[in-house]
C-alpha cells in the first residue's frame, strides 16, 4: 500500500535525469561523428584477408590481416553486421586509419554511421531540451493560482 501513496519525484529530479541522459547521447554522437570524419580525413583502404572469425550472433567478432605502411596488421573489423558473411580465408576490402592502422578498422562496403550520430543526437535534444521543458511546465501546474 505504501507504494501506491508515494509521492511523484520532484520536476527538478526529471530535469536533472534528463539533462545528464542528454549528455551521455550528445558525447555518443560526438564520437561516433568524429570517429567517421578522422577516417574519411586520415583512412585508407586496402584488402584485408579474413584470418578468424570468433562468436556467433551479436558476440561475433572478425580479425582481418592487412599491409599498411610496409608492416602487417591483424585488427577487428568494426561493425560486425556488415561483416555478417565473412569466412576465414576471404578476402574483405577495408578501411583503417593510417595513424594507427590496428584500431579502427571497418569493413569498406559499409556506409558512414550517420544514421547511428543523428539517432544518438535526437536522443541527446530530448534529454537536454525535453526533461527541462516537461519538468518547468509540470512546476508551473503545481503552483496555485494567483487569485
Amino acid at each position: 500500500m505504501g507504494l501506491l501513496r508515494r509521492r511523484a519525484p520532484h520536476p527538478l529530479l526529471f530535469a536533472a535525469l534528463g539533462v545528464v541522459v542528454g549528455l551521455v547521447f550528445a558525447t555518443i554522437a560526438y564520437r561516433t561523428w568524429s570517429r567517421d570524419r578522422d577516417l574519411r580525413e586520415h583512412g585508407a583502404q586496402t584488402g584485408a584477408r579474413v584470418v578468424e572469425v570468433t562468436g556467433s550472433g551479436k558476440g561475433r567478432r572478425v580479425y582481418v590481416e592487412f599491409t599498411a605502411g610496409g608492416r602487417q596488421v591483424r585488427a577487428e573489423v568494426e561493425g560486425r553486421s556488415d561483416t555478417a558473411g565473412a569466412r576465414v580465408g576471404d578476402e574483405l576490402p577495408v578501411r583503417y586509419d593510417t595513424r594507427d592502422p590496428a584500431r579502427d578498422v571497418y569493413d569498406a562496403r559499409r556506409s558512414d554511421q550517420y544514421k547511428l550520430a543523428y539517432l544518438t543526437g535526437a536522443c541527446a535534444l530530448v534529454g537536454l531540451v525535453g526533461a527541462p521543458a516537461i519538468a518547468w511546465f509540470a512546476l508551473r501546474r503545481r503552483q496555485p493560482a494567483a487569485a
